[in-house]
């Protein structure tokens, strides 16, 4: 077989000359060739053939199936399929073999009282090799419903059948006689069958509908994969060990292989006791390596069973081989497997040894750790007591270097559960009745009693010993406490006042006659007065008083009060007083705010007390002095402190009254009520006043101001001077205050215009020119030269030449710089200088060969200002820096016999 792969897609009809025919109308194509059903806002290229009913147009690459829901019932469509066969190369990469074309015309038609059958899924199948895979293939076909009133047709009894796809394959009607066929498919793929390609066959549905019948096809897909191959081999070795290896055939493997051995016995049963074997990577009956080492310690029959899966394919192979062992050296334990002992017990483990050779050695193990000095065939184990089961292995080792081991597994035997409660407790009076199983025999109590029961009264520690069901004996105790009853405090009493506060004691809950639940009650009526109580143990009581009052009179001191000033604490009673301040009068007077007490006892022995809380209100106060001195030559306003009332001695009720010279006095009360009168002088001190000058501007740098003699100064400057000197424009205040602390504000307004503006003066052949616009002053040789007041001037004759710059404010500005004319300047080239570089970044060299001796040097920039510069002269050559800038400079140089200029270029 050459088990080619086949695959399905569309292809374009063709013409004459084989060009592609195009499709007209919406949405179709070559690859959608029908009007399909799309709900909602779907649209091709989407489709689910899933869906019921099934959406847009679905063609499988696989097996050719074309599944789609027709919305056009009038619609002929040619369309065409293409099938491509596909081989492996050497290299294992699918090469197309040849193509197959198919021209299919498809008629739609209305089917009016009929639904197409259907064949349900799954479709697609996995089997490994030699596994047989059936699986039933079901059919539906829904009755076709008409619109009332017309009644549904008698439903269709369909046909199922096969192509006979898959050689070797079954498919059987299950019923023949079922409206609805169900086919069994059933295959056994034989070994070798595997195939990355999935073995098809199509299954075909017919409802036999009169007077047309309708059908459906299905393509079904079975997978087949590989079996896990290996090879396994069981090599013997000496002393019972067996190598075991598994090697595998990679071609039956996708990811890495899964290996199980297990040990069985003869009866195939599961061997778990590693004394008898085990797998050295594991210990125990179990592995999962692919190869491992075997163990088999004693003497008999085994299958060793070996499982290798090859996952994901999950074709899992199984391999057995049987090993005979007639003959080892071999140590038994002779003691019980597994077993149960009582908590204490001595113990002595003996092992017996056969087919032994020479002198064998033994070592002992507790749960596999080594005993030390435990190697004999004997092991002595005192007191056992452990609440987890203990592991004892022996170890033989023989001449030949072989080993054998056995092993048994001890537990303390489970503590028998009905014992005495550890803790009781009772109240006095009440009996503990304990008793024991009858089952237990031995039973010995501390208080010398066998007896299964005990009736307990009074305190006390009891201890028992008593044998188990299982024959263990055990020791329990139980501590027994009987609390005494509690003791209530009630006492037949007589009372001088009207009420009394009753209380038994502290306990844990209370029950009186009266039906209060309270630690303690109200009582004023005489009489007998009862409670029953609990205390924190739960023991109860109960206890009874008769009650008797006096006719007494109790003292009273009134309500709390609040008072302003002093407060006459004064009672009417009779007896002797006793007062929380320690007086003993009849009345005191309460001068600060507290609790007063008192304590009176009457004629008959009683003794009655009252307190009173007094809050005593400070009274209000005026907070001026004896004397109010005032700067006025006028009446003041005289004002008190603002309170809720107010009456002067001139009769006024106002807050401030007109006031002159001499004293005034006011009562006046507060908003709490409390009242107050005081008096003072009222003093009237003459005024004065100055005057710093009229506001003044000026053309100067500062102005000298100056206030009248006084007791004190203060300027707004902060100076305490009489004389103080303004340096900046602005507002000047002076505060003078005179011997009689009366005092006078002036201020004045000082503006200075200092006109910083200093003009710098450039030449060019005759014409002077200022750097500042507007009115100037021309001097030569510091004589003023009349009539020249523009920014710039015409010179004629030799001389100095300044200017100054006269700003809006009429202020004269500092002078220029000076511009001498000489007679004879020489007119040389601009050769005459040599400047290099040039343009430059802020250094150049001047070569001033030839031209005289050096006297000074400027540098100007365009607009004929100064730029400041360093210089170093080293005879003809000049060496200047300045800071660079961008643009034109001009370099002046004047020597003994003339002035040179020379353009320099900076560049930044």
């Amino acid at each position: 077989i050459e088990r080619d792969s086949i695959s399905y897609s569309w292809a374009h009809p063709k013409g004459a000359g084989l060009s592609n025919i195009s499709y007209s109308g919406t949405n179709y194509a070559y690859n959608h060739p029908f009007q399909a059903f799309y709900p909602g806002s779907t649209g091709p290229p989407y489709s689910n053939p899933n869906a019921n009913p099934p959406i847009g147009i679905y063609l499988d690459p696989l097996t050719g199936d074309l599944i789609f829901t027709p919305t056009s019932c009038n619609e002929i469509s040619s369309w065409v399929i293409e099938a491509t066969e596909w081989r492996k190369d050497t290299a294992g990469t699918p090469q197309i073999v040849g193509k197959a074309r198919r021209d299919v015309l498809t008629i739609t038609s209305t089917c009016l009282d009929n639904n197409v059958p259907l064949i349900n899924g799954p479709y697609t199948y996995n089997v490994c090799e030699g596994d047989q895979l059936c699986f039933n293939i079901t059919t539906s076909d829904q009755v076709f419903t008409p619109p009332p009133p017309a009644s549904a047709p008698a439903p269709d009894t369909v046909l199922l059948s096969w192509n006979e796809g898959i050689p070797g394959a079954s498919f059987t009607i299950l019923d023949t006689a079922a409206r609805l066929k169900t086919g069994r498919f059933c295959w056994t793929p034989p070994a070798g069958s595997s195939s990355d390609l999935p073995y098809t066959f199509t299954a075909m549905v017919d409802d036999d509908h009169c007077d047309i019948n309708r059908k459906s096809y299905r393509a079904f897909r079975v997978k087949v994969k590989k079996r896990a191959e290996t090879a396994v081999n069981v090599t013997s070795l000496t002393c019972g060990w067996y190598d075991l290896n598994s090697q595998i055939d990679s071609s039956t493997f996708l990811w890495s292989p899964v290996y199980n051995w297990v040990i069985l016995d003869s009866n195939s049963a599961f061997v778990f006791d590693k004394s008898i074997a085990y797998f050295k990577s594991s210990g125990n009956g179990l592995s999962s390596q692919n190869t491992d080492s075997l163990k088999i310690q004693r003497a008999g029959t085994y299958i060793v069973e070996h499982i290798i899966n090859n996952n994901p394919l999950r074709c899992p192979q199984k391999y057995r081989d049987t090993i005979t062992v007639a003959t080892l050296p071999t140590t038994l334990i002779n003691f019980a497997k597994d077993t149960s002992v009582c908590s204490g017990s001595n113990i002595v483990l003996n092992a017996n040894t056969t087919n032994g050779t020479g002198t064998p050695s033994y070592q002992w193990f507790e749960n596999d750790t080594l005993l030390a000095g435990e190697t004999t065939t004997t092991l002595n184990i005192n007191n056992f007591n452990s609440s987890i089961p203990i592991r004892y292995k022996i170890k033989l080792s023989d001449p030949n270097g072989c080993t054998n081991t056995d092993a048994v597994v001890i537990k303390s035997q489970i503590r028998y559960q009905d014992t005495l409660v550890s803790s009781l407790q009772a109240c006095q009076g009440d009996t503990i009745n304990l008793a024991l199983d009858s089952a237990l025999t031995g039973v010995l109590w501390s208080n010398g009693s066998t007896s299964f029961e005990q009736h307990i009264t009074q305190s006390e520690q009891l201890t028992l010993t008593y044998t188990d069901t299982l024959g263990c004996t055990h020791t329990d105790s139980s501590s027994i406490l009987i609390h005494p009853l509690p003791q209530l405090m009630l006492e037949d009493s007589t009372y001088c006042g009207a009420q009394v506060a009753l209380s038994p004691g502290t306990f844990s809950s209370y029950l009186w006659t009266t039906g209060d639940t309270t630690s303690s009650v109200i009582a004023s009526a005489n009489g007998k007065y009862s409670v029953a109580v609990l205390d924190s143990n739960q023991c109860a009581g109960q206890d009874s008083a008769t009650l008797t009052f006096l006719n007494h009179m109790g003292v009273t001191l009134g309500p709390d009060t609040t008072y302003c000033g002093p407060y006459v604490l004064q009672p009417i009673a009779t007896g002797a007083y006793a007062w929380s301040t320690g007086a003993t009068t009849s009345s005191i007077v309460a001068t600060q705010s507290g609790t007063y007490s008192l304590l009176l006892t009457g004629s008959n022995g009683c003794v009655s007390a009252d307190s009173v809380d007094v809050i005593l209100l400070d009274l209000p106060l005026q907070t001026w002095g004896d004397t109010l001195s005032y700067c006025s030559d006028t009446l003041i306003t005289l004002s008190s402190n603002k309170f809720s009332s107010y009456l002067w001695n001139n009769g006024a009720q106002t807050q401030s009254i007109q006031a002159a010279n001499g004293p005034y006095s006011v009562a006046f009360t507060d908003s709490i009520g409390c009242s107050n009168k005081d008096t003072v002088y009222v003093k009237l001190n003459s005024t004065f006043e100055f005057s710093l000058g009229e506001d003044t501007t000026l053309c100067d740098d500062e102005l000298v101001l100056s206030g009248i003699v006084g007791k004190s100064y203060l300027w707004s400057t902060g100076s305490i001077s009489i004389i103080e000197t303004a340096r900046t424009s602005g507002t000047y205040w002076l505060r003078v205050t005179d011997y009689n602390d009366c005092s006078f504000i002036d201020s004045i307004e000082v503006g200075l215009n200092r006109n910083t503006n200093t003009p710098i003066l450039t030449k060019s052949g005759s014409i002077l020119t200022s750097n500042q616009s507007g009115t100037h002053k021309w001097f030569k040789n510091s004589a003023v030269i009349s009539g020249q007041s523009q920014n710039t001037l015409t010179i004629s004759g030799s001389g100095d030449y300044t200017a100054l710059f006269v700003d809006i404010d009429d202020c004269e500005s500092d002078t220029s710089n000076t511009i001498t004319r000489t007679a004879g300047i020489a007119k040389l080239k601009s050769s005459a200088l040599k400047v290099y570089p040039n343009p430059t970044n802020g250094q150049v060299t001047i070569d001033a060969a030839g031209l005289g001796q050096v006297q000074s040097i400027k540098l100007y920039d365009a607009q004929g200002k100064l730029v400041e510069n360093t210089q170093a002269i080293n005879g003809s050559l000049i060496e200047l820096v300045w800071t660079v800038r961008s643009g034109v400079l001009w370099v002046e140089v004047e020597t003994e016999s003339a002035t040179y200029r020379e353009q320099i270029i900076t560049i930044k």
